[in-house]
């Protein structure tokens, strides 16, 4: 999960990108997203998978578990982190896909404040996060 990342396109794009043979059952709706500096909290559009339907649906971006109430959302985090660790525990049978276009890469340079860098694929076409 990346802290911010942006979804430009309307859910159909994404699923078309997927080219997965499942009926989509879509409560994100036809429009463009044009959501393009999500931060964490912000609802983000998640493809799961339930008993062969694929989903679309609104969720909220981030994560952090109902205990850690002194900790922010994890907003970055290495897969075995993820799939081993008590932070993600409860949400780890819950994987979905989340389609992005981008998502920002904060390096240290030395200055007063760290520089955002764009990642994103050189033709256009969806990410999988």
């Amino acid at each position: 999960m990346r802290g911010r990342t942006s979804q430009y396109h309307g859910i159909h794009d994404f699923v078309d990108a997927l080219s997965m043979p499942y009926p989509l059952a879509n409560s994100v709706g036809d429009q463009p997203l044009e959501r393009y500096n999500v931060v964490p909290t912000t609802r983000v559009a998640l493809l799961p998978l339930e008993d062969g339907v694929l989903r679309a649906d609104l969720v909220r971006w981030g994560w952090r578990p109902h205990w850690a109430k002194d900790r922010a959302d994890a907003n970055n985090a290495r897969v075995e982190k993820v799939a081993h660790g008590l932070f993600f525990r409860a949400i780890w049978p819950h994987r979905a896909i989340v389609p992005i276009h981008n998502w920002f890469e904060w390096v240290d340079e030395g200055g007063l404040k760290k520089q955002p860098y764009l990642i994103r694929r050189r033709d256009g076409r969806p990410l999988w996060h």
